[in-house]
């Protein structure tokens, strides 16, 4: 029964994540519409070896807001682990909660650093 269950829940997951809308670089400052408890997926390059990473809040937690995020690294042949120094790829998950309007706001920066950020990137998301 647990494994019909933990079955049933991944199908569901594959299946609501291939529905979602992907923003990658060439969406910033775009304006996105997205319905009630529509998911969006945001792809920026990363390499956190070199201290970077990227930083995003939501403007609206109330409309928008950061499910989680995680790193995809280029694959490698079978057994071995990624390249020490190697990037990759920062996957955000957001869901549009309420209707209102929020941006998402994000810098590629190391936060111990006070310079400006290396990159910046702005969605602003309309929820209807």
């Amino acid at each position: 029964m647990k494994k019909l269950f933990l079955t049933l829940l991944l199908v569901f997951c594959l299946i609501s994540a291939s529905f979602a809308k992907t923003y990658n670089i060439k969406s910033n400052n775009d304006t996105l519409t997205l319905k009630e408890n529509d998911i969006a997926i945001i792809e920026l390059p990363e390499n956190p070896s070199t201290g970077f990473n990227w930083q995003f809040i939501s403007t609206d937690e109330n409309v928008i807001k950061i499910m989680n995020k995680s790193i995809i690294y280029p694959q490698r042949p079978k057994g071995q682990p990624p390249l020490c120094g190697q990037g990759g790829t920062a996957v955000y998950k957001i869901k549009a909660l309420g209707k209102g309007n929020a941006q998402i706001k994000g810098v590629y920066s190391r936060p111990w650093e006070k310079i400006p950020p290396a990159r910046e990137y702005n969605l602003d998301i309309v929820v209807k």
